[in-house]
């Protein structure tokens, strides 16, 4: 069944290749050859500098997506031991002031936290998903981060940085949790400088609420997640789950986003 869904896998690849624009087809092209390739950051005028917009909004549909479309897996999100690694991907390109390279870096170094946590008998199983998912990642790469950049960033004047920065996270925590101090935010605010260092920052941030990630579900994910819960309730999901060759996750995994 793995070896059928990799050559499917591949054929689709084929075909994504030959119906891509030549510019995008290039970029993937240069990645697939192991080389580095470099993804606009979002760029503001001369004294004025990228800052998340008020109200942060960040979208994920887990693994589904990471070649920019969505795969037909007959999984939920949290049977994937992979999903938080994905998570952690979406938050980084959708987290304005970030590096498309380093996000990439840390998404691997995620998935490979994973598969070092796993037993011994699901090494195999995970380092084959940790594999089919850098290769679906290393597509349309460019143009996901460039457009989280692009939805989530603004250009303020330098004298409004800090203000603007202090609101987002403001805004945040008054919406996940709403106990925290000011002068926590404020402490916060001074280490995190730079558009860098704030973007570092509030992927930890998420990282600490991931309800405030908005899950995507689309009508064919939807039908599969009800079938599985169903499974689920009447005992029967790890045999549903075996049919499609799919591995379940830990019941209590280790927290693989220790590098945000």
């Amino acid at each position: 069944m793995a070896r059928l869904f990799q050559n499917h896998t591949c054929k689709l690849f084929i075909i994504i290749a030959a119906f891509t624009p030549f510019r995008a087809r290039s970029r993937m092209e240069v990645k697939m050859d192991n080389e580095d390739i470099f993804c606009q950051p979002f760029l503001c005028p001369k004294q004025w500098f990228p800052v998340p917009k008020s109200d942060v909004q960040i979208k994920s549909a887990g693994c589904r997506n990471l070649s920019g479309a969505h795969f037909m897996v007959f999984k939920r999100d949290q049977d994937d031991m992979m999903s938080p690694c994905c998570d952690q991907l979406s938050t980084c390109y959708q987290t304005c002031g970030t590096v498309q390279s380093i996000c990439k870096d840390k998404f691997l170094k995620c998935m490979e936290n994973v598969c070092d946590d796993v037993e011994v008998e699901k090494k195999k199983d995970c380092q084959e998903n940790l594999t089919e998912k850098k290769m679906h990642s290393q597509f349309n790469q460019c143009n996901s981060f460039e457009k989280g950049q692009k939805l989530n960033c603004r250009c303020v004047e330098k004298d409004k940085v800090y203000k603007s920065r202090k609101e987002v996270l403001q805004n945040f925590y008054k919406k996940h949790n709403p106990d925290v101090e000011i002068d926590k935010i404020d402490a916060l605010l001074e280490k995190a400088d730079t558009p860098g260092k704030f973007a570092s920052l509030m992927q930890k941030v998420i990282a600490k609420y991931p309800q405030s990630i908005e899950r995507m579900k689309d009508k064919q994910y939807l039908n599969i997640e009800k079938q599985l819960d169903k499974a689920e309730k009447e005992g029967k999901l790890e045999e549903m789950l075996k049919k499609f060759d799919i591995p379940l996750s830990d019941d209590d995994p280790v927290d693989p986003r220790d590098e945000l």
